[in-house]
């Protein structure tokens, strides 16, 4: 993520990954962006992004998506919204709510909501508690059960960040 702006700024994001609940043997994705952030006090903040991503799934045999095949590429307009509250040092409220509509299909769409509980270990080391609810509008299909559109997961895990540098909004005066 690179800040042009205080409150504007661009970001990529990569991922790889398996679902065994959504039949995908490999999903990858990557994407570019635009984010805005808001932040009315110093505990609270809204981040708002917007950006092309690519997507690759390869969905576990007998499993395909309806009418193509195991092999997909989808071309998707990723959109979300997160709002954080950091009440205190260590402890932090998340919810962050993705819409990701197909370009070739609006009717193809996957929504994400992830809500999370933060627990600071250290400067750069978070525990986190987190609900995720995922719903795809087209799930794969074939097999011999069927697919359901929505998951619903409780995962808890560490959250690790390392800023490696912080631009600089001011300038300076002659």
């Amino acid at each position: 993520r690179y800040t042009f702006l205080p409150w504007l700024g661009v970001e990529t994001y990569g991922q790889v990954e398996f679902n065994e609940f959504w039949r995908l043997a490999t999903r990858g994705l990557g994407g570019v962006g635009f984010i805005a952030k808001w932040s009315p006090s110093r505990s609270f903040q809204v981040l708002l992004g917007t950006a092309y991503m690519f997507e690759f799934n390869r969905f576990s045999d007998p499993y395909v998506y309806p009418n193509e095949g195991a092999d997909k590429v989808f071309h998707r307009w990723s959109n979300y919204l997160r709002l954080s509250f950091q009440p205190s040092r260590i402890f932090s409220v998340q919810n962050t709510t993705y819409i990701q509509p197909s370009f070739e299909n609006f009717s193809d769409w996957r929504l994400l909501v992830d809500s999370s509980l933060l627990f600071r270990l250290n400067k750069w080391l978070w525990i986190k508690v987190s609900h995720v609810f995922a719903y795809r509008s087209v799930p794969p299909v074939g097999g011999t059960k069927k697919v359901e559109p929505f998951d619903s997961s409780l995962l808890v895990g560490l959250k690790s960040s390392i800023l490696l540098w912080r631009p600089s909004h001011k300038r300076k005066k002659k």
